[in-house]
């Protein structure tokens, strides 16, 4: 004998006339958990860009103690009516001031206006002052930005409340 299964019938049996095919319920379900999980990895993205983006109100800090980029960064700044002028990083951090973002204009490289105030921006002729209305593309603001290690002020350090070099007190 060749075959097992010799003279039975193994298809399955047709569905009877007017009645619907199984829902593939497994199929629904793993759909719709992929396309919540995809809508909630969109939100997410979306909330990163939107943090990365410059917003009217974000500060760049330059302090000297301030974490960031040890290599050189120069960019030039545009002022209304006046000539460009030199950020130079390094002298901004070594004088101190910040960069408030007050306006943005739309675009693919948006256009920031941003206002400087410290002691100086470069240490040559191409200053802009200490307090100065400056124009600078979104790429420059970001830059800048990631130079001094981010927007914002800087987070405080901890410092304990007693010195962990202090003697232990004597037991009565």
């Amino acid at each position: 004998m060749l075959g097992g299964n010799r003279g039975k019938d193994t298809r399955r049996p047709l569905p009877a006339r007017g009645a619907r095919p199984p829902i593939p319920w497994n199929g629904i379900a793993l759909t719709l958990a992929l396309a919540l999980v995809s809508a909630v990895g969109l939100i997410n993205l979306a909330t990163q860009i939107a943090t990365i983006t410059p917003q009217v109100g974000d500060l760049v800090v330059f302090a000297p103690d301030r974490p960031g980029l040890q290599e050189p960064v120069r960019l030039v700044a545009q002022r209304a009516g006046q000539a460009d002028c030199m950020l130079d990083v390094a002298a901004m951090r070594e004088s101190g001031g910040s960069l408030i973002v007050e306006r943005r204009w739309p675009g693919k490289n948006p256009l920031y206006g941003v206002h400087w105030s410290g002691l100086r921006t470069s240490g040559d002729v191409s200053n802009c002052g200490a307090d100065a209305d400056l124009l600078l593309r979104g790429s420059d603001l970001r830059i800048l930005a990631t130079a001094v290690g981010g927007f914002g002020l800087p987070r405080p350090q901890i410092v304990p409340l007693i010195p962990t070099d202090m003697p232990p007190a004597p037991i009565p």
